[in-house]
C-alpha cells in the first residue's frame, strides 16, 4: 500500500458521510474490500494529493490495457480560505496512462474505469493556471491565493481482479456491506451515466466530463425555442462548445434565447471570488473568445478580461443583461459581434468565428445556478448560420 499523509486532509467527500481525516479515509476502504482481496481486489492504493507536490506524481502502479479500476476521492484543494476559494474534489483530481496520456477525471467522487492503454499511471490536482494540451502539459502551479493554505484531496484506487468489473466487484461489496456509501454512489454512476450531452454539442476536454446540461424541450411560453439546453449547476463549472464556421465582418450579430432562473452570483462577477455566472460566447479563429453573459449588479456594455490564471489573455466578458426582474423569462438577444470586439477587446479583428460555448460556473461561491438557452443562430446580411 503506497500512501502520503498531511496534518491538513480532513475534508468531506460527497460519496462519504462525514468529515474523514485520511486515515477515515483509508479505514473505511479497506474494511468495506478487506473481504474480497485477492480475489476481487488485485490491489489498493492511497495517495493525498497537495499543490506542494507540483508535477504530475507517479502513483507507482503500472497499468496494463483492459484492466478495471474504481477511482474514490474525498476532501477539496483550496486556493484561499480567506476567500473561502477551493476546488471540489472531482474537478481538482486528474489522472493519465503514460507520459502522454491522455489525461482525464470524473464528473463525481466516484469513477469506474477500464484502462485503454498500457503505461505508468500519474495523478495530480487541476494547475491553477489550466492545461495545455490532452497529454497534460501546463502553463504552471503558482502559489495559493494566500499562502500556505492547505488542503488537498485523498485518493483512493481499486485495481479489480482479472475477471472482475467494476460492477461485479461493487456488487460483492455491497452483499456484504449494504450500507457503504461510498458502493452504492458508484454503483448508481455506473447503472445511470446521465443523459449524455446535447446532439452536436461537447465538452471542453479542459473541463470534461460534465452532466450540468442536459437536452430539453421547454414549456410553452412567449419566445421559448422548441428545443433548448439546460443548465443546472451547484458548485461546478463547466463549457459546451459547438462547431460554428462563420467569417466575421462589420454587421455580423449573434443571436439567440435564454430564460436564466437563478443566477450563481449575488455580486459582481468581475473578480476572482466573485466569478461565478452564466453565458453564451463565440470563440474566434485568432484563440480568443468573447463572452456575453448575465449578470447580478454590473451595466449592460460592463466589459473586462477573465480575472482567473490562465484565462485573462484569453477570455473576455460582457454583460448583455442585469438585474433580477426578468428571471423566469425567455427572452430573446441579439449583439453585433464585430462592433462588441473591437470595443472589448481591440486590436486587428479576427477573420471567423469558429465554435459558439455554453458556459456555467459556480465554483467560487460554491452556490446554484440554473436556466435554458436556445435558437442560437450567427448572420450577417443575407448570410444565416442556424445552430440550434
Amino acid at each position: 500500500m503506497q500512501m502520503e499523509k498531511d496534518s491538513l486532509a480532513a475534508a468531506s467527500g460527497e460519496v462519504f458521510s462525514g468529515l474523514l481525516s485520511f486515515d477515515q479515509f483509508e479505514q473505511t476502504l479497506c474494511a468495506d474490500i478487506a473481504a474480497l482481496v485477492p480475489d476481487s481486489v488485485q490491489g489498493f492504493l492511497s495517495l493525498f494529493l497537495s499543490w506542494r507536490q507540483g508535477p504530475w506524481v507517479d502513483t507507482g502502479w503500472s497499468v496494463q490495457e483492459g484492466e478495471e479500476f474504481t477511482l474514490l476521492l474525498n476532501g477539496k484543494a483550496w486556493l484561499s480560505r480567506t476567500y473561502n476559494l477551493s476546488y471540489p474534489a472531482a474537478l481538482a483530481t486528474w489522472l493519465r496512462i503514460g507520459e502522454q496520456g491522455p489525461i482525464f477525471r470524473s464528473g463525481q467522487d466516484s469513477l469506474s474505469f477500464r484502462a485503454q492503454h498500457s503505461g505508468r499511471l500519474y495523478a495530480k490536482l487541476y494547475p491553477r493556471e489550466r492545461w495545455l494540451d490532452r497529454s497534460g502539459a501546463y502553463l504552471g502551479d503558482p502559489p495559493p491565493v494566500n499562502p500556505d493554505e492547505g488542503g488537498g484531496v485523498n485518493l483512493a484506487l481499486l485495481r479489480w481482479a482479472p475477471g472482475v468489473s467494476a460492477r461485479q466487484g461493487l456488487a460483492r461489496i455491497l452483499e456484504r456491506n449494504p450500507e457503504s456509501r461510498w458502493a452504492q454512489a458508484e454503483q448508481q454512476r455506473i447503472r445511470d451515466p446521465g443523459p449524455g450531452l446535447p446532439a452536436g454539442w461537447q465538452d471542453l476536454w479542459e473541463l470534461a466530463p460534465s452532466r450540468m446540461f442536459t437536452e430539453v424541450a421547454p414549456e410553452k411560453a412567449p419566445l421559448a425555442p422548441a428545443r433548448a439546453i439546460r443548465v443546472q449547476m451547484h458548485d461546478e463549472v463547466a463549457i459546451l462548445q459547438k462547431a460554428a464556421n462563420f467569417a466575421l465582418r462589420p454587421g455580423t450579430t449573434l443571436q439567440w434565447a435564454w430564460r436564466i432562473d437563478a443566477l450563481p452570483s449575488l455580486v459582481a462577477e468581475n473578480s476572482l471570488p466573485t466569478h461565478d455566472y452564466l453565458s453564451v460566447a463565440v470563440e474566434f479563429d485568432n484563440g480568443r473568445d468573447l463572452s456575453y453573459f448575465w449578470s447580478r449588479d454590473l451595466p449592460v456594455g460592463t466589459h473586462f478580461h477573465c480575472p482567473l490564471p490562465g484565462w485573462s489573455h484569453r477570455e473576455t466578458h460582457l454583460v448583455a443583461r442585469k438585474g433580477t426582474e426578468q428571471l423566469g423569462q425567455w427572452l430573446q438577444e441579439s449583439r453585433d459581434v464585430y462592433a462588441d470586439y473591437a470595443e472589448a477587446i481591440g486590436g486587428p479583428a479576427p477573420q471567423r468565428i469558429v465554435r459558439i460555448w455554453l458556459i456555467g460556473v459556480s465554483l467560487f461561491q460554491h452556490g446554484k445556478g440554473s436556466g435554458e438557452f436556445g435558437a442560437f443562430s450567427l448572420a450577417c446580411g443575407q448570410e444565416r448560420l442556424e445552430l440550434g
